[in-house]
């Protein structure tokens, strides 16, 4: 996680909101793994959130997929 916080705070530092929203993503797939249910959700609805605004259409279809496999588990 400690990897995911810094790549998070240089993104946040750059002005580079779609590298953030990927790594949200990420973190919420990685809780998820971790069987943290609810925190990985927030992470990914703050990554769909994001990438909504950016309009990022493969990133939108990532984030669903993410949330649809945390659904499933």
């Amino acid at each position: 996680m400690l990897i995911y916080q810094k790549a998070l705070e240089a993104y946040q530092e750059g002005k580079r909101p779609k590298g953030e929203a990927k790594v949200y993503n990420n973190i919420g797939k990685t809780y998820r793994n971790l069987g943290q249910y609810p925190t990985a959700f927030d992470f990914l609805q703050k990554s769909l959130k994001m990438a909504e605004e950016l309009r990022d259409d493969r990133l939108i279809v990532d984030n669903y997929f993410s949330m649809g496999n945390l659904y499933s588990t």
